[in-house]
């Protein structure tokens, strides 16, 4: 991070413009909506820090880049700009220290988007005063970098693009970035009064199949077996591959138990097809553990601790079957 000791050209640009208008008998109303029409039609992304670093606006470019809504980072502290760092908090904790004593700040920051991707930025902040009030305000405006081979969300080598958000096997999510959209689909469930269900997915015996066809064959049928899950999916929902053959699935359209055991059973009917996985192999059996938001957990890690709890019951009791760990009304 650097800093530089000078006002932010867009907050001279700002005062210019009342200076102008003022000459032309403009009232506070009249400033306030012309600089609010300016702040949301701009293609920058922008907004605006209180005092305490807290979101007051954010404008539409910036909502757009990044997934989340206005209405959701109204008021939120500074974590989500900054959550593409390993210590998002001691991130946050220096660019405000940085901001209070300067008043200016120009440097790089690395956000993580709803849909999980990291976006790179150069961002600058300067303050902005009140004269009648004298409340501290923080102006923002970020220009997207391109991101670079060595980049840490995405990567070239030898021709091959590799994502580290994604499964380099199957396309699927990553638990991290899983967790991450998930936790934020609970908010949207929350706030709307929405259910929401996790699908746990534990292949059984595909040790002994690895073992037996080897591990280039395996590979296709953790390959295969993804890209079946996939059909179940709808526009919200998504899918992670967590470990060597263990799936997360979050649905959103499954509104009651109900709805929620018919797709299970649709699913487990789908991979009884014989010749799904070829000739060799007839079907794949797996175990299947459910939870469901609210009653099932607070947030992701609790509803994903609470399905790997309930199928290992399942596992230990021979596979291939269906387990609840809580349910809805029908």
């Amino acid at each position: 991070m650097w800093k530089e000791s000078k006002e932010l050209t867009e907050v001279k640009l700002a005062k210019k413009i009342f200076s102008s208008v003022n000459k032309f008998g403009f009232n506070a109303e009249d400033l306030q909506t012309l600089v609010s029409g300016v702040f949301e039609l701009s293609a920058e992304p922008m907004f605006i820090l209180d005092s305490l670093g807290r979101v007051l606006l954010a404008n539409s470019a910036f909502c757009q880049m990044t997934g989340y809504t206005a209405s959701y980072l109204s008021g939120k502290n500074l974590g989500f700009l900054f959550s593409g760092y390993d210590d998002s908090d001691a991130a946050v904790q220096s660019f405000l220290t940085e901001l209070m004593k300067d008043t200016y700040w120009h440097g790089r920051i690395v956000c993580r988007t709803v849909a999980g991707g990291l976006i790179h930025m150069d961002a600058k902040f300067s303050e902005v005063l009140n004269a009648s009030t004298l409340n501290r305000f923080f102006f923002g405006i970020c220009n997207v970098l391109n991101r670079s081979a060595s980049d840490t969300a995405n990567a070239v080598v030898d021709g091959v693009a590799f994502n580290s958000n994604l499964d380099s096997l199957t396309g699927a999510l990553n638990l991290s970035s899983f967790v991450y959209r998930f936790d934020y689909a609970i908010r949207m469930a929350e706030k709307h009064k929405n259910p929401l269900s996790l699908f746990f997915i534990d292949i059984d015996n595909f040790r002994m199949l690895n073992e037996k066809y080897g591990y280039v064959a395996g590979d296709k049928i953790i390959k295969k077996f993804a890209s079946e899950l996939e059909k179940f999916l709808g526009k919200a929902d998504c899918i992670a591959r967590i470990k060597d053959d263990k799936f997360l699935i979050m649905f959103s359209d499954v509104k009651n138990q109900r709805e929620i055991e018919l797709k299970a059973y649709e699913m487990f009917s789908h991979f009884q097809q014989k010749g799904l996985f070829g000739s060799v192999i007839n079907t794949v059996p797996f175990t299947m553990s459910i939870a469901s938001y609210p009653g099932g957990g607070a947030n992701a890690s609790e509803l994903i601790q609470s399905v790997i709890d309930v199928i290992a019951k399942g596992k230990d009791n021979g596979g291939n079957q269906i387990l609840y760990a809580n349910l809805l009304e029908k």
